[in-house]
């Protein structure tokens, strides 16, 4: 996935020729990506989505734009399959934006263009996409920004910042969304100014870093940093050393001068993500030293996973938990094991009867696909502990990545 603000694509003075966009499409190309966010295709009075389609074309039939906006996306089709593409107006209005409220004298205050979100090319954009694999593909979600640019704009930035963050939240808090979440964008701030503490409140997002970020940003300027990626905590650990990667000129033998010339005053930020979407870790699972009982696992859409435990009480009958949890960087954690019981088995049994209550909490860590560690702490006096699994079985056709 790459990161990349293409300077007034279709507006820019001199404007680009058509030569220089072939150029442009076969640059994409060498980074090897499947999903590119850019910014700054946009301008008033610009070709830029004539010029986008005709990068597109030369960069081939599988590449497809996300949607019509400042933000946009390009994918690669042959890759992922595109689920939604959304231009995040709400993100400028409460609940995710209370800046009117709190300055409303703010035009007197800071000008046409002091509030957040004021200018098309700086509302952020958000694609789901969802991997063509086979089995259970996993889906995650991008959010492409431009942030306000200047020294003047730090209020305009923080604010955006904390609705950016806010709908990340919201987002994380619904059942039914990808946990797997990218942040990224050109964000007109190097750490720790705004947009940064807002973004990273809650440890909800963590900042990839940079191997080489003395050397990145905006070239006409020296080493601006302020192009950066964020990922959520469920998708930070399939980012290889969690960290980025930033595309400089150098890399191309071209000089800064060369290379702002036919492409972009901002270099390009690219990450490497393993998106592995768990199932393979779906099948039976048990400890030797505890064989007689032991675990079924089920992974779900959106990193979500079902475990059921088959053991037994203090007074040796049967007794069966069930849980769902968020599968976390190879880690699933459920707050809440459930026991059932009430039923009664064959032609009397009345769903009514069963009571739901909880048993405690269980920690499932897979170290691999063939092992695990298993911590519990149990509410209903059985204490706490921790056991050892390894695979009995797998499904067919799963695949399982060690």
């Amino acid at each position: 996935m790459v990161t990349w603000n293409i300077e007034n694509l279709g507006n820019r003075t001199p404007r680009r020729t058509e030569q220089q966009l072939e150029d442009l499409a076969q640059r994409l190309l060498t980074f090897e990506a499947t999903v590119i966010a850019v910014q700054e295709i946009s301008a008033v009075g610009g070709n830029s989505s004539s010029a986008l389609e005709t990068v597109l074309g030369h960069m081939g039939p599988v590449w497809k734009n996300a949607g019509e906006t400042g933000n946009t996306i390009l994918y690669d089709d042959s890759v992922v399959e595109l689920v939604s593409f959304e231009e995040l107006d709400q993100l400028r209005l409460p609940p995710f934006n209370t800046f009117y409220d709190d300055n409303p004298d703010w035009q007197n205050l800071f000008g046409s263009n002091g509030d957040p979100f004021t200018n098309s090319r700086s509302l952020p954009s958000t694609a789901v996409f969802k991997t063509k694999l086979s089995g259970t593909s996993t889906s995650f979600r991008v959010i492409s920004n431009h942030f306000h640019a200047g020294s003047t704009s730090t209020l305009a930035r923080e604010y955006e910042g904390a609705a950016v963050q806010s709908y990340v939240q919201s987002l994380l808090m619904d059942v039914n969304e990808s946990p797997n979440m990218i942040v990224l964008g050109d964000f007109n701030a190097t750490p720790p100014n705004e947009p940064h503490p807002q973004l990273e409140e809650n440890g909800l997002l963590g900042m990839l870093e940079k191997a080489n970020s003395q050397n990145t940003g905006v070239l006409s300027s020296g080493n601006a940093n302020i192009d950066h990626i964020y990922a959520s905590m469920s998708i930070l650990g399939q980012i290889t050393n969690q960290s980025a990667f930033v595309i400089l000129p150098e890399h191309y033998a071209e000089t800064p001068e060369e290379f702002e010339a036919v492409y972009s005053d901002h270099s390009p930020v690219l990450i490497d993500i393993k998106l592995f979407d768990g199932s393979g870790y779906s099948g039976n699972w048990y400890d030797p030293s505890h064989d007689g009982e032991g675990w079924m696992i089920q992974v779900l859409e959106n990193n979500r996973v079902l475990i059921n435990w088959y053991t037994y009480d203090s007074l040796g009958n049967q007794m069966w938990l069930t849980g769902v949890g968020e599968l976390v960087n190879s880690s699933v954690h459920i707050d809440e094991m459930l026991i059932t019981e009430g039923g009664i088995f064959g032609p009397a049994f009345d769903p009514d009867d069963v009571e739901l209550s909880v048993w405690g909490s269980l920690t499932f860590t897979f170290t691999d696909c063939q092992n695990a560690m298993l911590a519990y702490e149990s509410i209903t006096g059985f204490g706490s502990g921790t056991l050892d699994p390894v695979r009995l079985t797998r499904v067919a056709g799963l695949e399982c990545d060690s």
